[in-house]
């Protein structure tokens, strides 16, 4: 029988915390279901304990790899699960119970690909719920901008239908933090409609000292926010679908501009700025939010004045005759080829 829902768990150094997480999706009142556990490369006992979990029930499977991060572990669970859904669960978090069964039954009501519960912030001394879902309506259309606020961009708490990963680009990017971001852009892409449940069935750990919320260094955060927007956008930009296309790169480019931070980035997250703009500039020009517009055109890469003509020398031109004739007259010769805006 083909599971109902593929739950991948990537596995690194969490011994503290494994076995109340698979312990949390073992008792999921949804028993058709296959675990993951992809343990990539831990130093750590959480390897064996994975092993150990798999021998008490028969719905795990576990893989040990060599450590290539989180996106790796998460890329390579797609890769190998066999689920009509996939779901992400960290391996500090935990979830409800009844998180999975629940998500999937508004998926299979209404026919849809893709749906998000409410969660806590949780902590071993009280649980805060966050209700960012606002509406209770089980189905709705997807909402670019709401949906892409500070928790709705981490993967966990969704289920995702198996055939939207058959796009090969719509996988995590390696090596950088909050690579969430730029996956759950494309993911959205995908769809045009969303399942809500408004519950908190999520339970997001905030007291792991090893959580990228952790990490201190603001120039990785700033850098690594820009560069998976960049791989979100990049990956998925010339296959949007026209009739959704500039709601949904207006909705980015909102968002990009909020999350946005270049006081404190590295050279290439400043390149990647860069083509973000020029790629977004038409959605910006177009924009009806005026104080977009604005803050928009303040960002000193991009002139507001759009290039309408291409000027480009003739490659047989003497350019050196050219350069010192028009010198005479104080004239400086620059070769100009606008690509497109």
């Amino acid at each position: 029988m083909i599971p109902s829902i593929s739950v991948i768990v990537p596995v690194y150094n969490v011994e503290r915390y494994i076995d109340e997480c698979i312990k949390s999706i073992c008792a999921s009142t949804l028993k058709n279901i296959e675990i993951l556990l992809i343990d990539d490369g831990a130093t750590d006992s959480s390897g064996q304990k994975c092993d150990k979990w798999a021998k008490k029930d028969n719905r795990i499977k576990v893989f040990h790899k060599t450590n290539g991060g989180l996106s790796d572990a998460r890329n390579f669970g797609i890769e190998h699960a066999q689920g009509e859904f996939i779901s992400f669960v960290d391996s500090d978090d935990k979830i409800h119970s009844e998180m999975l069964a629940k998500l999937y039954d508004v998926c299979n009501e209404n026919k849809i690909k893709v749906s998000i519960c409410d969660l806590f912030l949780w902590n071993t001394d009280k649980n805060i719920p966050v209700y960012d879902l606002s509406n209770s309506r089980t189905h709705q259309e997807i909402d670019y901008y709401h949906f892409s606020g500070m928790y709705h961009n981490i993967a966990c708490r969704k289920l995702y239908h198996q055939s939207i990963f058959k796009n090969k680009n719509i996988r995590f990017p390696f090596g950088i933090l909050h690579e969430d971001i730029g996956f759950w852009w494309m993911v959205m892409s995908q769809i045009d409609s969303i399942g809500v449940v408004n519950e908190p069935l999520y339970y997001y750990r905030q007291t792991n000292p090893f959580s990228i919320s952790k990490i201190k260094d603001i120039q990785r955060h700033s850098s690594d926010s820009i560069s998976s927007f960049y791989y979100g956008l990049k990956n998925i930009y010339k296959c949007l679908p026209p009739l959704k296309k500039d709601i949904y790169l207006d909705a980015f480019l909102q968002r990009y501009m909020e999350f946005a931070d270049i006081e404190c980035i590295t050279p290439l997250a400043n390149k990647q700025h860069k083509e973000l703009l020029k790629l977004l500039k038409y959605t910006a020009i177009r924009s009806s939010h005026s104080q977009l517009k604005e803050n928009f055109f303040k960002q000193i890469y991009i002139p507001y004045v759009v290039p309408l003509i291409s000027i480009k020398f003739f490659k047989n031109a003497n350019k050196v005759y050219l350069n010192t004739s028009l010198k005479i007259f104080g004239i400086k010769v620059i070769e100009i080829s606008v690509g497109e805006v």
